[in-house]
């Protein structure tokens, strides 16, 4: 979701979560396959649990049996109209127990506020941070085991932007198969034409920066993304939503990160706005998850396409685009709209924000997908009360989409439904339902060893009925046959919000 790429966002559980047991249907035990596979160790920590929001929590493995997490918090910070977010950061051992300080590393505190960009892992145990500031320059931190700084106490600046950055955070960072190599990407304003990128090298003990620029056809790209092609280089996904119409454009790039070939254009339209765009690799070639909206109609359906991005003999670029269905909007209100201006601030890390008064409008996934290694994809969306999930795949004239299933009811579009990968073609489709005040997160596992998934066993209890709203969440190995699960969970009406970490087995 494991690259940067397939970090999948959206798990939630209290801290008093059973075991996997309970079905949501009538019937007495869940299938014996899945409850024989699968179990679930929650509340093993809590982090933060304080009335700042966190943002883009993230997680990688510590290489020892535990895991760093990373997030953005405006912690007991307030200011009118700022951005005061910082970047966090804390270890855990294989128990759950915390290793860098009971209040957390502190990566990026200055006033003009960061976002978190990217997470890798460092050595023995350290991690590599980088994070955009104040929309503008992007810098890096490196720790050691013990959370202490390896460079400048404040981080390295790697990239200044003169004029500003046009940034989606959670697609801007890309981790190759592998993990020698990752590439973050982003638009420089009043440069539009100019992808820019910064390749991140691990060299032994210690990572080496450089970076270049791309030129595309077009004006006033709004943000990019890198996709690994593996040995075959990168391929950067750019697009702009604005008045004189949209477009999304790609263009390949060699190891280094400078261009091969021509830009081209994946879709254009001049009535529609692209908006939740996610990237992701397909083996040489590359998948894009899009969803498009008439602006006249906010926060009306979306229209969701998948397209996919490959190499011809001639090195020109081969498409192929599906309609896959209608989505659900993704529009929500974070924080609670009881929460005053005061304490609030602007989230951009997908297409658009608005006020409405004291409520913030953000937009938030109700789509997503999960690359089966074998050119195609696991597609999923919440269409109408359910969630509808399929294959896609490369067929002789295009790609072709299976029949698939749907699953859940009253689905909550501010947890993007997300996939734990179990073993062979086992997947494990996790997403949380809401009814009025009141929360739950369900789970099913499901079989792509054939043409269509198939789901397998009974639909399972993870976080029983709650008001704890869960948002932002990540996942990690954890070793063999067990993964990292964490979650920003709001609680207690939304005055306190804090991260549970717990682990899963199968």
């Amino acid at each position: 979701m494991n690259t940067m790429k397939l970090i999948v966002s959206a798990l939630a559980f209290l801290a008093a979560v059973p075991a996997l047991a309970a079905p949501v249907s009538g019937k007495s035990a869940a299938s014996p396959r899945l409850a024989a596979k699968l179990s679930w160790q929650g509340g093993m920590a809590e982090v933060g649990p304080t009335a700042s929001f966190k943002y883009q929590v993230r997680a990688v493995a510590d290489g020892a049996g535990g895991v760093v997490l990373a997030w953005e918090e405006n912690r007991f910070r307030k200011a009118c109209c700022r951005d005061l977010r910082d970047v966090y950061l804390q270890r855990f051992d294989q128990s759950g127990k915390p290793l860098w300080g009971a209040s957390d590393y502190q990566a990026a505190g200055e006033e003009a506020g960061e976002e978190l960009v990217g997470l890798l892992p460092g050595n023995n145990g350290g991690v590599l941070a980088l994070w955009r500031r104040d929309g503008g320059m992007l810098l890096v931190q490196e720790t050691g085991p013990s959370g202490t700084p390896m460079l400048e106490p404040r981080g390295r600046i790697l990239a200044p932007c003169v004029m500003g950055c046009e940034w989606n955070p959670s697609e801007a960072f890309c981790e190759e198969p592998g993990g020698r190599q990752a590439m973050a990407a982003w638009v420089e304003s009043g440069k539009a034409s100019e992808v820019k990128n910064l390749r991140v090298i691990r060299n032994g003990n210690s990572f080496i920066y450089s970076s270049g620029i791309t030129s595309m056809a077009g004006a006033e790209y709004r943000a990019a993304s890198p996709v690994s092609l593996g040995a075959k280089g990168w391929l950067a996904v750019a697009w702009h939503t604005r008045e004189a119409g949209s477009r999304i454009a790609g263009q390949f790039l060699d190891r280094d990160g400078n261009p091969v070939g021509r830009d081209f254009t994946v879709t254009m339209n001049d009535t529609k706005r692209w908006m939740n765009i996610e990237c992701a690799s397909s083996g040489t070639g590359a998948l894009i998850l899009w969803s498009s909206i008439n602006p006249d109609e906010l926060g009306a359906n979306h229209e969701l396409y998948l397209s996919r991005v490959t190499r011809n003999s001639g090195g020109n670029p081969a498409l192929s685009s599906v309609k896959l269905g209608v989505a659900r909007s993704s529009a929500m209100y974070i924080p609670p709209v009881h929460v005053s201006m005061e304490t609030t601030f602007t989230w951009t890390g997908q297409t658009q924000f608005q006020n409405v008064g004291k409520e913030n409008l953000f937009w938030r996934r109700t789509s997503s997908m999960f690359p089966d290694g074998s050119g195609g994809c696991v597609a999923w969306w919440v269409e109408g009360e359910k969630i509808r999930v399929v294959r896609v795949r490369p067929g002789e004239s295009g790609l072709v989409v299976s029949k698939g299933f749907t699953i859940g009811s009253s689905p909550d579009i501010g947890f993007t439904p997300f996939v734990v990968p179990l073993e062979g073609k086992r997947l494990f489709l996790v997403w949380a339902e809401k009814r009025e005040r009141i929360y739950r997160v369900l789970g099913r596992e499901f079989s792509v060893e054939g043409k269509s998934p198939a789901p397998v066993g009974d639909t399972v209890v993870l976080q029983p009925d709650s008001p704890g709203a869960p948002r932002w969440a990540a996942t990690a190995p954890a070793g063999r046959r067990s993964a990292w699960l964490t979650l920003s969970l709001l609680t207690n009406g939304g005055n306190a919000v804090s991260i549970r970490l717990g682990r899963i087995s199968w």
